[in-house]
């Protein structure tokens, strides 16, 4: 995955990247990013496992209507070898996506990116 594949991913979140960096003088830092609770920062969040279901996860609820319940089920010991771990993102009973990965967050960035481009 690039750095631009990653900033698209959070654009789709909802975080807005401006496109000139702003002088924050409390901070002394260039605010380059507006995250969806309205917060200035100087960086993207990671992609680890928190960042995931606080922005990502609630982003596929809602594309997938207000109502409907998502599972988010992660699994070790599934793919290619025993050390993977497999995400699945079920939808009204049905599977929307499945990735495996050895790291349980990019696991769950590409099924989230599955998704995605599914919709």
């Amino acid at each position: 995955m690039t750095n631009e594949e990653i900033k698209k991913f959070w654009e789709w979140c909802g975080f807005t990247i401006l496109k000139e960096k702003e002088w924050d003088l409390r901070r002394r830092a260039r605010i380059g990013f507006i995250y969806p609770n309205g917060g200035r920062y100087t960086r993207l969040p990671s992609l680890d496992l928190n960042n995931l279901f606080k922005w990502a996860v609630p982003k596929v609820v809602r594309v997938h209507g207000i109502g409907r319940k998502i599972q988010v089920r992660l699994i070790s010991g599934w793919g290619d070898s025993s050390g993977d771990y497999g995400v699945e993102i079920i939808g009204m009973g049905k599977r929307l996506s499945l990735a495996f990965s050895q790291d349980p967050a990019i696991a769950l960035f590409r099924a989230i990116q599955k998704v995605k481009e599914g919709v």
